[in-house]
């Protein structure tokens, strides 16, 4: 009897644990999965990536001095030329010669007038402001007469009341004696309210004077203001016009000693004449693009373009939102044969982004194309969580924290909605300013959807410590 008395005891166990086991199995059948996380402690690393072409940073356009026809091209695109070398070779005749000479001469003229014109224009404007510097504003007089006559009026009127007021205090006493009647008391009575009447009628007068008087200064104080701001706006739009007519001035000046330049090689030219011309290479470098061929006329345009050897760039465009990039910053230019360190020379919004101009190592040939890298990391350390563990709603910023509870069959695990204040972020992490710790583990990921408070299963348990 004891032995099946166990073995019922021994089933009964097993009953009951396949039970518990199968109850946690069902409850936890439609629990959402999630992957946790915790905060971390780090810097932001910003990056963008952009395209561009190398080109040469300074070029130098090529002219013909004298409008002729083109005989022989002396170099090709891609040629190595040094200052003053051989590139092309013109005819010409005199006559060109001539009238560019003839067309000089009237430039000179007219330059020359128009520099006569400015001349007395500026002699008038600096007269102007001389007659404007030295102008003084008067105000109207203000006269005090009639308030003077006003207060001696008042005066004498209180003199007046003084004397009636002692005529009054004699006949009060002759009344009281009997030497006089109450009528007759009565008649000084009366002298002395008149005395009063006429006294304050004077102060009253004297008040609305005093008062017309401060107006009126006031009055003639803002017109002197106001004459005194338009002589100053006077004196700006002069002065500006000044410097106006002195920038033209030295334009003209430019001018007519660039005629008198060309006048020069031009006469020469024609006491060593020759039908035929060579354009020389203003410069050393390399001939980017060649303009002119064998018959062409050759006249004011570029005939071709010359790298000048040095710095090359790279132009690309970057996100007119991007705020890490800034000028002097290093980037990483890469394309499938080379690997290049540039610098950043300036940004320029335009047309809704940033065009970024890059300086390049000598080494890059213009025409390639590279991919730039720009990355900079945060110069301090933050705490961080990943942006897929960051919501936002119209409370706004929110992480969901793994807390504990007692629950139906022990101990569970749920997802408690925490606020937080985010601040900047990169492709991966979002700052948290404030709000959270180290030890905190973050819902990064879950199978399923779930709301604040509800139930969760853990799938990296073993790597968290939930107290």
């Amino acid at each position: 009897m004891a032995k099946a008395a166990r073995g019922v005891g021994m089933i009964s166990l097993l009953i009951f644990a396949a039970l518990v086991f199968f109850s946690r199995t069902i409850y936890d059948f439609n629990t959402p999965l999630v992957t946790t996380v915790l905060p971390s402690n780090g810097k932001l690393t910003k990056t963008e990536t952009s395209t561009g072409v190398i080109s040469w940073a300074k070029k130098r356009g090529v002219y013909a001095s004298l409008n002729g026809t083109v005989e022989e091209v002396l170099v090709e695109d891609d040629d190595w030329v040094d200052e003053g070398q051989y590139m092309a070779k013109l005819r010409f005749d005199t006559e060109d010669v001539s009238n560019r000479l003839s067309e000089l001469a009237l430039e000179k003229r007219r330059i020359e007038a128009s520099a006569s014109t400015l001349a007395t224009k500026r002699a008038r404007t600096e007269s102007l402001i001389t007659d404007l510097g030295a102008e003084i504003y008067e105000t109207d007089s203000v006269s005090e007469y009639s308030l003077a006559q006003a207060k001696a009026k008042l005066e004498k009127s209180e003199n007046a009341i003084k004397k009636a007021e002692e005529a009054l205090a004699d006949a009060t006493l002759l009344e009281e004696a009997g030497g006089i009647s109450k009528s007759e008391l009565k008649s000084f009575e009366e002298a002395v309210l008149a005395a009063s009447y006429e006294a304050s009628a004077l102060a009253l007068e004297i008040e609305a004077q005093e008062e017309q008087l401060l107006k009126q200064r006031e009055n003639n104080a803002k017109a002197v203001t106001e004459k005194e701001k338009v002589r100053e706006d006077k004196l700006k739009e002069y002065r500006y016009q000044l410097v106006t007519i002195s920038e033209e001035l030295t334009s003209s000046k430019l001018e007519l000693e660039r005629i008198a330049l060309e006048k020069k090689v031009l006469d020469k030219k024609l006491q060593e004449y020759s039908d035929s011309i060579y354009i020389c290479a203003p410069v050393s470098g390399v001939v980017t693009s060649i303009a002119i061929e064998p018959g062409q006329q050759a006249g004011s345009l570029s005939i071709a373009t010359i790298a000048v050897q040095g710095e090359v760039t790279l132009e690309c465009e970057i996100s007119l939102y991007n705020d890490f990039v800034s000028k002097g910053d290093e980037c990483r230019l890469e394309n499938t044969s080379n690997a290049l360190a540039g610098t950043v020379l300036s940004l320029t919004p335009e047309n809704g982004v940033k065009k970024a101009v890059i300086s390049v190592p000598t080494d890059a040939s213009e025409g390639e194309t590279y991919e730039v890298t720009f990355s900079k990391e945060s110069p301090k350390s933050y705490t961080l969580v990943p942006n897929g563990a960051l919501g936002e709603d119209s409370d706004g910023y929110f992480v969901y924290m793994i807390d504990e509870r007692e629950g139906m069959l022990g101990k569970e695990r749920y997802a408690k909605k925490h606020m937080v204040y985010a601040g900047d972020s990169d492709s991966q992490n979002t700052i948290i300013l404030s709000g959270l710790t180290f030890f905190e583990p973050l819902v990064l990921l879950s199978d399923k959807p779930f709301s604040d408070g509800e139930r969760v299963r853990l799938k990296n348990e073993g790597d968290l410590i939930v107290d």
